[in-house]
């Protein structure tokens, strides 16, 4: 059954065999992992388009990390900036990168950076914090930067798109500053824009203990929330319907550069454009095709991201949702509707949990108890707050704009509510260390326990 299934989809095939490649340079013998999938795929052209994934990943795949700094070191000249600066309480962080050379850089200024953006640079690179390596060597960052306004200039602007996806959230982010409580205004613009500097240490440890992290900073769920809404818009309009996906597709792109890039952000806006475009040829999607396809993109674009926490959470997650998901029969009424919310959202984050609970207790040594009740209760009340938002920051007048965002306020409170109930450390349980190959043998136990999707009429 899983061989058939496999076989039907040579893209999930192909990047099963390109995870696997891109990383072959740092573990070696992840080569193992293919004789499996050779026994698995009997046909010539599945096996071909796993070896073509595999060959093509080890081409790409990182080598090993670059050489850290040692010593202080001084930096001069113009480099580029590669990241969405993150917008912090002292001010903003991203990462610059000249002739193959990754910095972080800790900006202290009035200036706005942008992505893409020539800053002239004259400071001092330090070591890596000590703590912080596992995270530097993942990105490929040698060392680190703080500078103030005079130490850096602009030599040349950004590029225009970039320059407008900054503007969009800073709009945003000024809009619920003058609008709401500073406590407010700092969870939607985590939530929104994954903007989290005005969050404090207390609440930040509060959501990493209640695993609700994908609710309360912007991810997947925002992006697919941003396109339901504007498709439901545009459907009132008289354009066709691959006039609607092109617009929507624009200010999808515009949102994937406002918040980062993340790999859960990108992943799911491919997959509601590809899901689109299987409606507009009259062929129903298949998510594990969208995924992979998603997942392809993202890691032809950036290859040492297939080390990044954030995509092997959402590969797995999204892999799994799509794989073990249950059709609920539709009935007409409301009560019916919300029943088929209800039961596809309890379902969904169990199926969730289970898939990423080992990954989470592997990188961070702890597990929530309370993830599902507690994101399903968040969930109720973030994804009206989201779209509220959202919707609101379009609205041009900026007095109807803020009364938009200030009937967000009740559904913040609710979630911060939850949060101080249920996201203490007392409901998490600590596990001890172990080796990331155990995860194999759990995931290919739960691949064990899949069965086909029987189609209802």
């Amino acid at each position: 059954m899983i061989r058939a299934e496999l076989e039907r989809r040579p893209l999930l095939v192909f990047c099963l065999g390109l995870i696997v490649g891109l990383t072959l340079a740092r573990h070696p013998i992840h080569f193992l992992f293919l004789l499996p999938c050779y026994w698995l795929l009997t046909g010539f052209r599945s096996r071909a388009w796993l070896t073509a994934g595999f060959v093509i990943g080890a081409f790409l795949g990182p080598g090993r990390p670059p050489a850290m700094l040692l010593e202080r070191t001084p930096v001069r000249g113009d480099w580029r900036v590669a990241t969405m600066p993150a917008i912090q309480p002292f001010g903003q962080t991203c990462e610059i990168e000249r002739d193959g050379v990754r910095l972080s850089l800790t900006y202290q200024g009035s200036r706005v950076l942008v992505k893409g953006a020539t800053i002239r640079l004259t400071g001092i690179a330090k070591p890596v914090k000590e703590g912080a390596l596992a995270f530097f060597e993942q990105r490929n960052l040698v060392g680190r930067v703080d500078a103030t306004e005079s130490e850096v200039e602009i030599a040349q602007e950004a590029p225009w798109i970039y320059g407008l996806a900054s503007a969009w959230r800073g709009r945003f982010l000024n809009l619920t500053a003058r609008n709401l409580s500073p406590r407010d205004s700092a969870l939607l613009d985590s939530m929104c824009f994954h903007v989290n500097g005005g969050i404090d240490d207390g609440t930040k440890d509060e959501i990493l203990a209640s695993g609700a992290v994908h609710l309360l900073q912007s991810s997947g769920l925002q992006a697919i929330l941003i396109a339901q809404s504007l498709f439901w818009l545009f459907s009132w309009l008289p354009a066709p319907r691959w006039a609607q996906i092109l617009v929507v597709a624009a200010i999808l792109g515009l949102y994937v550069v406002a918040t980062g890039s993340s790999p859960s952000i990108l992943r799911a806006v491919t997959m509601s454009l590809l899901a689109q475009c299987a409606y507009l040829v009259r062929r129903e999607p298949d998510w594990p095709s969208a995924l992979a396809l998603s997942s392809i993109l993202y890691l032809f674009w950036f290859p040492g991201g297939v080390y990044e926490v954030g995509f092997q959470l959402t590969f797995l997650a999204v892999l799994t949702m799509s794989a073990f998901s249950t059709p609920v029969k539709w009935r007409p009424g409301f009560e019916a509707w919300a029943y088929r919310i209800a039961i596809r959202s309890l379902r969904s984050s169990v199926v969730a949990y289970a898939a990423i609970a080992p990954l989470i207790a592997f990188y961070f040594g702890s597990v929530s108890l309370v993830t599902v009740p507690i994101g399903l209760l968040i969930a109720a009340a973030a994804v009206p707050a989201v779209v509220l938002s959202m919707a609101a920051c379009a609205l041009p007048i900026s007095s109807l704009a803020g009364l938009g965002l200030k009937a967000t306020a009740p559904l913040v409170w609710f979630i911060d509510s939850v949060l101080g109930a249920f996201g203490g450390p007392g409901l998490t349980v600590r596990t001890p260390a172990f080796s990331g190959y155990w995860l194999v043998l759990y995931y290919g136990l739960l691949l064990a326990l899949w069965r086909p999707r029987a189609r209802q009429p």
